[in-house]
């Protein structure tokens, strides 16, 4: 803000003088601004800080006030008819007036000055997990324009807001192939991987439980169902044995398991081919996501040693819960399922 000088007056032949010093900025009410001896005054807002020089004290403006309204009365009392005395007055009520108006313009660019605040940016948060669960991935930060957020037509922060960085947790698995082999004293009905069926995919007499029946299948598949059946009196003359392995690692190893781990199946049973029911969620028995109800059950060591024989584990039959003459078996293995 510039601080006008001493403006002096002297109106002509009446004798009448007079002096007014008009201040660049109203020092006082108008802004806030305390009477200061020293050369600067500071304005705080919001975090923000402007300090501007300092031209006049508050008592200062208030004298200067008095005497530009003392002086407006005496121009406005004259009645001389004198023309360069007309013209001299006219000059300084311009002045005047060119002076106050450049007061109202100081103010208001010292206010809005005070009160604006450009944004900045904050901490960049931590790095978000990686993207992949094996082999390269991302993983990005994101900070915010909040330290101070912008206020009162402060500039908006530059920059992204986001930051990304690679990442690699471990080497993947090759997806290995598991190789299953089963049989059933007496016949396979169906074969499920991951909720299809590949029944006529499966290597092997379907139906002569001495012959072993074999499928291959990738190790990222999640299920394996069998509806089986014996053909005479259930747990007391039949079972199902099975043993899949693989060389995989990670997923695929959990595939390494056979039907000595009655633990990790689960069974329905029944003495007609009465098929589970679907679940709340309409998934049907041999599905993936397929929750099993009060039906299905941890299933009995099998009590003969025809199919133990061909698969060399042993064997498995209904559920524990039901009775074991049951000779219709629906047998399920997930291996993202703990029972």
């Amino acid at each position: 803000m510039k601080t006008f000088a001493l403006a002096s007056l002297v109106l002509g032949s009446t004798g009448l003088a007079a002096a007014a010093e008009i201040c660049g900025a109203r020092c006082g009410s108008e802004v806030g601004f305390t009477s200061s001896n020293g050369p600067e005054l500071s304005i705080s807002y919001d975090g923000a800080r402007l300090t501007v020089p300092q031209h006049c004290r508050e008592e200062d403006c208030a004298t200067n006030a008095k005497e530009i309204a003392g002086l407006n009365a005496q121009v406005a009392g004259l009645t001389t008819e004198n023309q360069a005395l007309r013209q001299l007055v006219a000059a300084v009520q311009g002045r005047m007036g060119a002076l106050e108006t450049k007061q109202a313009a100081d103010h208001h660019f010292v206010l809005t000055k005070a009160f604006m605040l450009d944004g900045g940016w904050s901490d960049w948060g931590t790095f978000s997990s990686c993207s992949t669960a094996c082999g390269d991935g991302a993983k990005i930060r994101q900070r915010t324009c909040t330290n101070p957020a912008p206020k009162q037509g402060g500039a908006d922060c530059a920059g992204p807001v986001t930051d990304s960085a690679t990442c690699n947790i471990g080497v993947c698995d090759k997806v290995r192939d598991v190789t299953c082999a089963f049989t059933v004293d007496n016949y396979i009905q169906e074969i499920y991987v991951d909720g299809v069926d590949i029944t006529a995919k499966v290597s092997g007499a379907l139906h002569d439980w001495p012959s072993k029946k074999t499928y291959t299948f990738p190790s990222s598949a999640r299920s394996f169902s069998a509806r089986v059946n014996d053909a005479e009196a259930g747990c007391n003359n039949g079972g199902f044995a099975i043993k899949c392995t693989t060389s995989g690692t990670g997923g695929g190893a959990q595939w390494n398991m056979d039907s000595n781990q009655r633990d990790k199946w689960r069974v329905a049973s029944s003495p007609s081919w009465d098929t589970p029911s679907a679940d709340s969620s309409g998934h049907k028995w041999y599905e993936n996501a397929y929750h099993e109800g009060s039906r299905w059950g941890k299933p009995r060591n099998g009590l003969t040693s025809y199919a133990d024989s061909v698969i060399g584990v042993g064997d498995m039959c209904g559920p524990e819960h039901e009775p074991s003459n049951h000779n219709k078996w629906f047998f399920r293995f997930n291996i993202e399922h703990t029972y």
